[in-house]
């Protein structure tokens, strides 16, 4: 139950800080710490320790699934958000954003390949 309520939690907010970084990805002004960018980040944060308890308990598959396609999800996100965050002036890959959306995707879809 508390994998269920991590993972559908972990999805909302990841999806909300994802729409709330657009205008930024639109405008070529991708702030890291930017509130949208701490909102995706707890979410995914969220969403990766729904997918832990899921190793613990058992999950439906319909959970496995949709953690998958977000994991997809964000995995997309992070192309689209880096082909925009390396048009700013002062891009360094180290602190960028596209590289912290791309890692906590790929954590999430090794994890959802963990739990099917």
């Amino acid at each position: 139950m508390i994998a269920l309520l991590l993972i559908l939690l972990g999805v909302l907010l990841s999806l909300a800080g994802l729409v709330a970084v657009g205008p930024q990805v639109q405008v070529h002004q991708i702030a890291v710490n930017s509130k949208a960018a701490w909102l995706f980040k707890i979410g995914a944060v969220v969403l990766i320790l729904g997918e832990l308890f899921g190793l613990i308990t058992s999950l439906e598959p319909t959970l496995v699934t949709v953690s998958l396609l977000m994991g997809g999800a964000i995995l997309f996100a992070s192309l689209a958000i880096g082909s925009h965050e390396r048009q700013q002036e002062g891009f360094a890959l180290k602190t960028s954003l596209s590289l912290q959306v791309f890692g906590l995707g790929v954590i999430i879809v090794l994890l959802a390949f963990l739990l099917r």
